[in-house]
């Protein structure tokens, strides 16, 4: 019979003495670790802020878009404290709102929309510019994750990004709304008949009569016509092909062409 060999880790050495007194002070070092005064966190909040600021990674023009918004709420709590103040503000007890993450977060950012854009009439631009900038503040500078704004039944605790508060997303969304009904359109808008009158009449005055003969005035007329009705179905036009062009003679034995454009629903709203 061959003999048994004896198991992995049957006979193991004692542990060094020397390791485990080591990984013991370690130990007690990690637990005499003294607790951070709210001095500490404050001015570790402030270095964490001041990276992001910084950073390689945030777009351009958050920064000014926070900053703005932290000093314009320190204004306002400044004149909270003002005794002399001639009215009371609705603000109150909403310093540093933006430095410590709480309820009151979310009414903070939406007063500093509805200033910018509702007092001072900015545009959609400048609510979409400070969500965007303050969505990414919170992010990573006070690490609120998630798309959603909701405070915790156990510990108390508000989680998520406050941008996602449904008070302040419905005024978001309102703003929206009401770019879309008042807004001048940046889309590429298409060629009207009133365009097209116009340059009719050019072409049957007397100044394009000198400069242009007969033949070239009606070739232009003709050019014009068919280009305007290309032109109205821009979209369908992208994906113009050769088969989507029929040459013909009529019935006078004059030739034509038709063209016939695949339709295509523009300016469709992407979100619905």
């Amino acid at each position: 019979m061959s003999p048994t060999r004896p198991r992995r880790g049957a006979h193991r050495s004692p542990r060094s003495p020397r390791r485990a007194s080591s990984r013991a002070s370690s130990n007690s070092s990690q637990n005499s670790t003294p607790e951070p005064t709210a001095r500490d966190l404050l001015s570790q909040s402030k270095q964490t802020t001041d990276d992001w600021y910084k950073s390689a990674r945030m777009k351009k023009g958050y920064a000014s878009y926070v900053k703005s918004g932290k000093e314009l709420l320190a204004e306002w709590s400044a004149d909270d404290n003002d005794p002399n103040a001639s009215d009371a503000s609705d603000h109150v007890g909403l310093a540093g709102a933006f430095d410590s993450i709480s309820e009151k977060t979310p009414t903070a950012l939406r007063l500093l929309v509805a200033y910018k854009c509702d007092h001072l009439g900015r545009g959609f631009s400048t609510a979409e510019g400070l969500r965007s900038a303050f969505k990414d503040y919170f992010e990573r500078v006070h690490n609120c994750q998630g798309d959603m704004w909701r405070q915790n039944s156990y510990t108390g605790e508000w989680e998520g990004n406050p941008v996602f508060e449904p008070a302040f997303k419905a005024y978001y969304e309102s703003l929206k709304n009401r770019d879309n009904c008042t807004g001048v359109t940046t889309q590429a808008l298409p060629m009207l008949p009133a365009d097209l009158k116009i340059i009719m009449d050019y072409l049957d005055s007397k100044e394009a009569a000198a400069h242009l003969h007969a033949t070239k005035h009606l070739y232009f007329k003709a050019f014009a016509m068919t280009a305007f009705f290309l032109w109205t179905r821009n979209d369908e036009l992208i994906n113009l092909q050769m088969k989507h062009v029929q040459h013909s003679v009529s019935e006078t034995g004059e030739p034509f062409f038709k063209i016939r454009l695949v339709f295509c629903k523009t300016n469709k709203d992407k979100t619905k």
